[in-house]
């Protein structure tokens, strides 16, 4: 197995990029080198490359027949081909930009002296704007620029007068506006999980001019406006009701990013509400996220994140809309991470029928999937926990509580959930070794007095009893 950088952006690219890829490598404009076209010519031969399956010496032998194995010349070669990928992706990004490449063009003529040609391409760049699907904050930036390059162009001719000077105020307000609002609900989500206080200075002049002024039919204000106040104060649903017709009515008017982030602002404010115990945003949060789906907005280049992925099925299961979850997990699962998506598949399908008590079908796909984050190996062990003991399988269970607490002893940084989980695999045993109803009466009493444990409910219905609110 041979791992590098190279090797892991390699496998992430799309057939698409590896075909486009190709004929950037055999460009003479961009390389000239021989042994790098045989390195990419491997590599694509390969794809969907996985990295385990990568042996060094063998990639050395595809560049370089008959020669000696260097790790040093395989190196370099390599370095070479990813600095040309970093090219590609660049040249990429700025061919899916037209309006960028256009305020470039208009650039260069008018540093050029090329005036007439110069005149013809502004306006080429005003139709395209207005024919552009997107009205976000971009979208006024780009209206600025156009407007100070016919300033400049202006200026040039002739110092009369200050031209284009409302127009080029009314963008860059509008553009700072939205700008500043999208960066304030940044600035909440984070104040929310970090528990840190940020200021932004101009932000309450910048709420005031917004409700002073009808901003109604900007988009990149109206969204950013009312997806700020839904954050700002939660317990009031009418912001983020304002922001969902919003978000259905113009989320196409946005960059992929954009109108992920936007999702997501929704989203968090459905787990806010969740959090104070609101339960009717379950349903919220799903809508929400079966929406994007759909749509494709939670797919970032064809990806969607397996914690999305995770999110969607958890959220489904608990409204109990199984079909719908069962079609979910199937259709996209070959949209996952390449590198991660087939542990994530199997760990979701496991919760799916651990969550219809399908413990059979659960269980061996538990005891398939690795992760390295520590909460999902937690999340793995509780399940496992629960069926071992639900089924008497006690040797297996008494296994499991033990490698447990050995993962859990080896742990840093897991906060509180460190106590939780080893409170419960403490209580589990207990459990296993109180066979007498007056025991259970005293461990119920004890468990009930213990403040932090993770699977509370389900341990109290084992132990039995009267039951407690």
């Amino acid at each position: 197995m041979y791992s590098s950088t190279l090797i892991r952006v390699f496998s992430r690219l799309s057939k698409r990029d590896v075909r486009e890829l190709g004929k950037f490598v055999a460009s003479p404009y961009f390389n000239q080198r021989q042994d790098v076209v045989r390195l990419f010519e491997y590599l694509a031969a390969h794809s969907p490359l996985k990295a385990q399956k990568v042996v060094r010496e063998k990639l050395f032998a595809a560049i370089y027949p008959g020669e000696t194995f260097q790790i040093q010349q395989l190196r370099y070669v390599m370095s070479f081909l990813m600095n040309l990928i970093r090219k590609y992706f660049q040249q990429a990004e700025f061919e899916s930009q037209p309006i960028l490449q256009q305020q470039q063009l208009c650039q260069a003529l008018r540093r050029r002296g090329e005036g007439s040609l110069f005149q013809k391409e502004i306006t080429n760049w005003q139709k395209l704007q207005e024919a552009h699907p997107l009205r976000n904050t971009h979208h006024h930036y780009y209206n600025y620029q156009r407007f100070y390059e016919l300033y400049q162009f202006e200026s040039q001719r002739s110092r009369k007068g200050d031209t284009y000077l409302q127009e080029r105020f009314e963008e860059l307000t509008t553009f700072y506006l939205s700008n500043t609002l999208l960066h304030g609900c940044a600035t909440l989500t984070q104040q929310n999980i970090l528990k840190k206080d940020f200021h932004l200075k101009l932000l309450p002049q910048v709420l005031a001019q917004v409700e002073q002024e009808d901003y109604s039919e900007i988009p990149a204000i109206a969204i950013y406006y009312h997806a700020y106040q839904a954050l700002k104060d939660p317990d009031n649903d009418f912001y983020f009701n304002n922001l969902k017709h919003l978000i259905h009515q113009h989320w196409q008017q946005f960059s992929e990013n954009e109108a992920l982030d936007i999702f997501l602002i929704a989203v968090n404010y459905c787990i806010q509400r969740l959090n104070k115990g609101d339960t009717q945003y379950v349903r919220e949060a799903f809508e929400l996220y079966r929406s994007g789906v759909e749509n494709g907005t939670f797919l970032q280049n064809g990806i969607l994140s397996d914690h999305t992925y995770k999110n969607i099925i958890r959220l489904g299961i608990s409204l109990k809309e199984f079909d719908w979850i069962a079609q979910f997990q199937e259709s996209y699962k070959d949209r996952l991470d390449p590198l991660t998506g087939e542990n994530a598949y199997k760990y979701n399908l496991a919760y799916y029928h651990f969550q219809r008590s399908e413990y059979d079908l659960a269980i061996p796909l538990l005891q398939q999937v690795e992760f390295k984050d520590a909460f999902s190996n937690f999340d793995t062990r509780r399940m496992l926990l629960r069926i071992y003991y639900e089924q008497g399988e006690y040797d297996a269970l008494e296994s499991l509580l033990d490698s447990f607490y050995t993962y859990i002893q080896r742990q840093k940084n897991i906060g509180y959930h460190r106590e939780n989980y080893l409170h419960l695999i403490r209580f589990v045993r207990k459990l296993l070794r109180t066979p007498t109803q007056a025991g259970r009466h005293k461990l119920r009493q004890t468990v009930e007095a213990t403040s932090r444990i993770a699977e509370r409910e389900w341990l109290l219905q084992m132990i039995g009893g009267q039951n407690t609110n």
